[in-house]
């Protein structure tokens, strides 16, 4: 509630984005001159970016291009262990 009473209605704060391969979506951004990020900071490669045991890829923008929101790009692991559920399908509630 503090970044939100600072930052006012409306904020977002965190956005995620869901990708079919991050390590393609990474070469993208990479020849778009993007570093993506780990979520320690550093320079993200298909080894360190591994959610265990669920088998999730992440990856972050950096702040600087996101005035500061963040923004997480991620893989759904496989089936038997995601923790992410799949979206291709309308939710119940819709």
């Amino acid at each position: 509630m503090d970044t939100l009473n600072e930052k006012g209605d409306g904020y977002i704060g965190e956005l995620c984005v869901c990708v079919n391969d991050l390590d393609a979506y990474n070469e993208t951004m990479k020849a778009k001159g993007i570093q993506m990020l780990n979520i320690d900071g550093s320079p993200l490669d298909s080894k360190n970016c591994v959610l265990e045991p669920y088998g999730e890829k992440m990856a972050y923008f950096p702040a600087e291009l996101t005035c500061g929101m963040v923004v997480e790009v991620v893989q759904p692991g496989p089936d038997s262990t995601r923790c992410i559920p799949p979206r291709s399908y309308p939710p119940e509630w819709s």
